[in-house]
């Protein structure tokens, strides 16, 4: 929760001392995390308010549940873990298929937080996509 509150902070260049300290907070978990964490491999996904779609080649099966971890910074390279369900796997007849998961209960907090990330990063692509077409 700490993690999006401060990235969306950051990422919406508010200053303030109290930002400071959680920029200090989360970089120094950063350095700590980093020593020891492999990011996953860069794949296009679809992250909504309750569910998040990927394509891939894992083998995996309707009903299973397991946690999803997404980096959502570069600049600040951390693995958000969330616990989800796989609700549906579509096989497109190659090897890739088409999963989608829904999260799991996250305590209302991290659910508000989670939804605002979202809702930014939604906004974000709008604009980039309205840019593009100019």
């Amino acid at each position: 929760m700490r993690y999006l509150m401060v990235l969306a902070d950051f990422e919406q260049g508010h200053e303030s001392i109290e930002l400071a300290q959680a920029k200090q907070d989360l970089l120094l978990l950063w350095l700590a995390k980093s020593q020891t964490i492999d990011l996953p491999n860069t794949q296009l996904i679809s992250v909504g308010m309750n569910q998040i779609t990927w394509q891939g080649t894992q083998s995996l099966s309707e009903g299973e549940v397991g946690v999803i971890n997404l980096c959502l910074s570069l600049q600040f390279p951390l693995l958000l873990s969330l616990k989800a369900k796989i609700a549906s796997v579509d096989s497109s007849g190659n090897d890739t298929k088409c999963f989608v998961a829904d999260l799991c209960a996250m305590s209302p907090q991290l659910q508000d937080h989670f939804e605002q990330t979202v809702f930014r990063y939604h906004r974000r692509a709008i604009q980039q996509s309205r840019q593009a077409a100019t």
